[in-house]
């Protein structure tokens, strides 16, 4: 049922034949707006990363804001391509922070693995 309408809303999405000029604006919009609220919890876990003792529950939460960076990406960025003519956006939102965080999570695994931090 989710990929149904995953793959129902992508073809709504490609009908609306959207130019590149906007896209290209609605993307660096939706990346300006998205760092606006994520910049300052990053930064703040970067700094707080001189503390041995919290190390990885640091690059954890770091990991985080990152799913949601590129989450807020993703909603800014299709609301502004779409400007609302196409409905049920947010099957495309989940299924795309899903995968993100699958990789995302399993790389910090590795990286936890191998002894970096």
């Amino acid at each position: 049922m989710i990929l149904e309408n995953y793959n129902s809303v992508t073809e709504a999405i490609t009908n609306l034949n959207i130019s590149k000029k906007k896209k290209a604006l609605s993307l660096i919009t939706a990346i300006i707006f998205a760092l606006i609220i994520v910049a300052s919890p990053i930064a703040v876990c970067i700094n707080l990363m001189i503390y041995n003792d919290y190390r990885k529950l640091l690059a954890l939460l770091i990991a985080t804001f990152i799913i949601l960076l590129i989450f807020l990406i993703d909603v800014f960025y299709l609301k502004g391509i779409t400007e609302g003519q196409v409905k049920h956006l947010e099957c495309i939102y989940l299924s795309d922070t899903f995968f993100v965080a699958i990789v995302i999570y399993a790389l910090l695994y590795v990286i936890f693995s191998l002894g970096v931090f």
